[in-house]
């Protein structure tokens, strides 16, 4: 009975289909075209996230098209390198509206249509600033905090639907954004070997890395895994 119960929430990630939400519509057709090419299907929809009924059309239309939704993965997220000083009113508002509003009803979003079906999965992305802090990075850290929390209140809130919550913790990983904090240092080659030496292995992560434990994690081997926050730092948290 667990099983055939398991089974009936659970879609297979080898059917891969998949609905992508971008604010950026180029990068966004760019990355469906990549979905595409090895193999998937989805679609793309132009949203920002911060905006509810962005957010809402972007469900919308998943369930039009699927009729279902078994898994949230939560990725969108901006920075500010700023210090505490620094820090302007409007810097915390856009950081706290992408990075936890947008989270947070998003996956309010898709619990009603998982709850319908028997079941699902919603996974974020925290980070280790969320864990440590960054001095240099204090609104983001303190958003990336607050998913921390927002997926043990919300593993509790949402497990007796059989809806799991997990999110990522990743460390110095070679993307665009933290290529722009290092960017942001004094001394940018500097600030990439100090980066580096943070982490146990002495390495960069890529997106790669990251994306094989979201896999995990949203996936049936993961299916007794929920309220959990998977580090993907190479070792940095150890160390700090």
């Amino acid at each position: 009975m667990e099983w055939a119960e398991r089974r009936a929430y659970s879609s297979p990630l080898r059917e891969r289909r998949s609905g992508w939400v971008d604010w950026n519509e180029t990068t966004g057709k760019e990355t469906l075209s990549q979905i595409k090419t090895a193999g998937g299907d989805g679609f793309f929809v132009r949203a920002d996230v911060s905006h509810l009924e962005d957010i809402q059309t972007a469900v919308s239309k998943t369930l039009e098209l699927y009729g279902r939704i078994d898994i949230l993965f939560s990725n969108a997220g901006v920075n500010c390198f700023k210090s505490t000083l620094e820090t302007e009113e409007s810097d915390w508002q856009r950081l706290v509206d992408i990075n936890l509003k947008g989270s947070f009803f998003f996956a309010k979003a898709v619990a009603r249509p998982m709850i319908e079906q028997g079941g699902g999965v919603v996974l974020f992305t925290s980070s280790i600033s969320g864990v440590s802090g960054e001095d240099d990075q204090v609104a983001y850290s303190a958003t990336k905090g607050g998913i921390l929390a927002l997926v043990t209140a919300m593993a509790k809130d949402l497990g007796r639907y059989k809806i799991r919550v997990n999110c990522l913790v990743p460390g110095p990983v070679d993307t665009q954004q933290f290529r722009d904090w290092m960017s942001s240092k004094q001394n940018r080659d500097v600030a990439i070997a100090d980066a580096i030496d943070s982490t146990i292995l002495k390495k960069i992560g890529t997106p790669a890395d990251v994306a094989k434990a979201a896999l995990f994690l949203v996936s049936d081997d993961a299916s007794w895994v929920t309220g959990t926050a998977m580090t993907v730092d190479g070792g940095y948290l150890v160390r700090h």
